[in-house]
């Protein structure tokens, strides 16, 4: 039993040393304990300190994760106009809450790679500019800053019944959040 006793007082006694050793001999630049007290072109002195250690590791790293964010100014006509990424390619988009989806022309359709038939015209939406037939399709990604959505629903119409694209609700409905400070239009994901 006392050869137990003996055995658990020299591992206690080694490890309350531990932090002497550290200050004594230092560490080498990737963390681990040093074999010399003095490290070939460092002095004794430049070695860290083992209390400067200990603050080290109890300062806590902070991370933010999973939340991205992506604030859209409004221009001078009072809308938030912004470039967006479709299917990888660059197109100018006007936010559109009050439409269901997101609206584009087929030229843009085309210019991101999707080509509707004649067959695919089989819906009719009213427009600004009046009743306008319409396919509806697929945006396999969109982005837009830091946000990135999946499986976008669009109605791409003729040239000449819209002229821009507007990013409706089939988009910013697969958002978090999104609300209007000021006059910035702040997106999260």
């Amino acid at each position: 039993m006392f050869k137990h006793m003996a055995f658990v007082v020299v591992i206690a006694v080694s490890a309350a040393s531990i932090p002497e050793l550290i200050e004594k001999y230092g560490q080498s630049q990737n963390g681990s304990l040093s074999a010399s007290p003095e490290s070939p072109g460092r002095s004794k002195e430049s070695l860290p300190k083992a209390a400067h250690l200990q603050i080290q590791r109890e300062t806590p790293a902070s991370y933010v994760t999973g939340e991205r964010l992506t604030h859209i100014q409004m221009d001078n006509s009072g809308h938030f106009t912004a470039d967006f990424r479709m299917n990888g390619k660059l197109v100018r988009g006007v936010i559109d809450t009050g439409a269901t989806f997101v609206a584009m022309n087929i030229s843009t359709a085309q210019k991101i790679g999707i080509r509707p038939t004649l067959n695919d015209f089989r819906y009719q939406v009213s427009t600004a500019n009046g009743v306008a037939r319409a396919a509806r399709m697929t945006i396999s990604r969109m982005e837009i800053g830091a946000i990135e959505v999946s499986g976008v629903d669009v109605f791409v119409m003729e040239d000449r019944a819209l002229s821009d694209t507007l990013i409706g609700m089939s988009f910013m409905s697969k958002l978090d959040a999104y609300g209007v400070d000021g006059r910035t239009l702040v997106l999260k994901k």
